[in-house]
């Protein structure tokens, strides 16, 4: 959990003018959210090779569009931080009440897919 609310405070914070630091935002917005560079070129509806660049650093799009790609993967990275989140408070309810068998912790499984 600790990963994901370091990379939201640092992304939405960043220099974006940097393209070193657009970098990091864009490979790190990917790992967290486990999208490859084709998933991302979709989403960012541009080549999965041109998402690879902006990834290493080697390019980055102009400034209007690195904003919009660090909004898309902070909003990706909260709805995950709000599901995982989600997540343990059920855990949390489960443990304290006993933990009611099975169907508790498939429910709970189903949901973290699901995110």
């Amino acid at each position: 959990m600790e990963p994901l609310k370091q990379f939201l405070a640092q992304a939405k914070s960043a220099d974006l003018r940097d393209k070193e630091m657009f970098a990091f935002v864009v490979r790190e917005g990917l790992t967290l959210t486990g999208m490859s560079v084709r998933d991302a070129g979709e989403l960012f509806r541009t080549a999965p090779g041109t998402v690879s660049r902006w990834e290493n650093g080697h390019t980055a799009p102009a400034l209007v569009a690195r904003y919009a790609v660090r909004d898309l993967l902070v909003n990706r990275v909260t709805r995950i931080a709000s599901a995982l989140d989600q997540r343990v408070s059920i855990a949390r309810e489960n443990i304290s009440s006993g933990f009611h068998g099975l169907d508790s912790f498939q429910r709970t499984r189903s949901a973290l897919v699901v995110a």
